[in-house]
């Protein structure tokens, strides 16, 4: 039922128009603003390191270089078992 109010001496009801909620403010915009500047340097820096990362990982790697066996005249080289 919509608000109404009420006659108190015959009872009638009459509609009342509703008006908007007053509500109270409850943040602080500068304080709003200094965390956003706060939290986009962070994204920033969080960038620059995930950047540089990258282009550590893509850039090519020197190889190592395994030294190579010496071939005796009396060694073979046999199959090795691999363990299961």
């Amino acid at each position: 039922m919509p608000p109404h109010t009420v006659c108190l001496a015959c009872g009638f009801r009459t509609p009342v128009s509703a008006t908007l909620p007053q509500g109270t403010r409850t943040w602080d915009s500068s304080r709003d603003e200094e965390r956003y500047e706060r939290e986009k340097r962070r994204r920033q820096a969080i960038d620059v390191k995930k950047q540089a990362a990258a282009s550590q990982l893509s850039a090519p790697a020197a190889r190592a270089v395994r030294a190579k066996r010496e071939q005796h005249d009396n060694v073979i080289e046999m199959g090795r078992r691999q363990a299961r």
